[in-house]
């Protein structure tokens, strides 16, 4: 019978320990302690089970299905990319975008609004060369 962190193990299949505290919502030396057969609380088995379609029971025992529906697994990595779209978008409606602009504008010395009339000069040019 496999242990608990090989059942881990082998339902995130080559997902990277980072990325899957991140999905749980864990530091990634909680991931090296499930995976080392510690057994999470029942909320990250629940975030397990909904991230990976894997039954609970199996995950926990070994015994039974292994996925909730058989003939429904998921994707992880379709999966994993949409999560990670998510946080993305998390962090971005956080981002103060003026002081982002700000910042660049002081590294580059250059003023972002003016970027887009560097583009239309160099379109300007190229559409002369070919007439």
């Amino acid at each position: 019978m496999t242990s608990f962190g090989e059942r881990l193990l082998d339902i995130f299949g080559d997902v990277p320990k980072g990325n899957i505290a991140k999905v749980l919502g864990v530091k990634p030396s909680a991931v090296t302690n499930y995976l080392q057969d510690r057994v999470p609380d029942g909320d990250k088995l629940k975030r397990i089970s909904d991230f990976t379609n894997c039954s609970i029971h199996w995950l926990i025992t070994g015994e039974g299905e292994k996925y909730l529906n058989s003939n429904k697994q998921i994707n992880l990595d379709e999966t994993f990319r949409a999560v990670v779209r998510e946080i993305i978008r998390e962090e971005l409606s956080r981002t103060n975008w003026e002081k982002v602009i700000g910042d660049l504008e002081r590294e580059d010395q250059m003023p972002v609004a003016s970027l887009g009339k560097v583009n239309d000069d160099a379109v300007k040019a190229k559409k002369r060369k070919a007439a």
